[in-house]
C-alpha cells in the first residue's frame, strides 16, 4: 500500500460560496470517501493575506491509500461520468486546478 494526495485548488462561480461551500461538505466529500482508496479530506480557504494574481480561493486535499491507484482513479472517474459523483454548478471550472502526488517521506 501507498500513500498519496489528490490536491485540488478551485474557486466558487462569483457569488455562490455558500451554495459551493454546503455541496462540497455535504455532497462532494461524503461522495468521494466512499470511493475505496480514500480514506480521509481536508479542506482549507486562502488566508486574508496579499495574494498573487490568480490564487484560488479554496483548497481541498484528499488522502489516498491503495496499491492500485490508477484503479481508484478510475473508479472516481467512472462515478463522476455516470453522475453518483455529481459536480455543483456553483463550481468555476476553469479555476480548477489538481494532481495526485506520492508521498515520499515525513519530517
Amino acid at each position: 500500500m501507498k500513500d498519496y494526495q489528490l490536491v485540488v485548488l478551485l474557486n466558487p462561480v462569483e457569488g455562490k460560496d455558500e451554495e459551493f461551500n454546503r455541496w462540497y461538505d455535504e455532497k462532494h466529500v461524503p461522495d468521494l470517501l466512499a470511493v475505496d482508496g480514500f480514506v480521509g479530506a481536508t479542506r482549507y480557504r486562502r488566508a486574508e493575506l496579499p495574494q498573487a494574481e490568480g490564487q484560488r480561493n479554496y483548497l481541498a486535499i484528499y488522502d489516498i491509500r491503495t496499491a492500485d491507484l490508477g484503479g481508484v482513479m478510475a473508479e472516481m472517474g467512472t462515478r463522476m461520468s455516470s453522475g453518483a459523483i455529481d459536480v455543483s454548478p456553483a463550481i468555476n471550472r476553469p479555476s480548477m486546478v489538481m494532481g495526485v502526488y506520492e508521498k515520499m517521506k515525513s519530517f
